[in-house]
């Protein structure tokens, strides 16, 4: 979706808008990706979530995501959620999605 915001005074379009993620690139790969080594990074390979829960958390905001992906069942190996282990997901999930943006691909044009 484009959307034009401002026209010079010929009309012609100043500033346009682009809705870019999952519009034009299909940055779901990368998101899932991004989300399961955040896990594992921060975790270590206690926990991973599964791809498709990470796919069913998308569009959610990123603290309700790490809520949502936390597993339910805890355990010596992963602990219960806690304000710094889901600070340290979130920041290093952040960090992993824009380290490799450049990874996202675009959808095929349509037919």
């Amino acid at each position: 979706k484009v959307s034009i915001m401002a026209r010079n005074g010929n009309g012609v379009p100043r500033l346009l808008v682009v809705d870019w993620d999952g519009t034009v690139a299909d940055s779901l790969p990368h998101i899932v990706r991004s989300w399961r080594a955040a896990f594992a990074e921060t975790l270590g390979s206690a926990f991973v979530p599964e791809s498709e829960l990470v796919r069913r958390s998308v569009g959610l905001p990123v603290d309700l995501a790490v809520k949502f992906l936390w597993p339910a069942q805890t355990s010596e190996r992963v602990p219960a959620i806690d304000d710094g282990t889901a600070a340290a997901v979130r920041a290093k999930y952040g960090e992993l999605f824009r380290r490799g943006r450049h990874e996202t691909g675009l959808f095929s044009p349509a037919e």
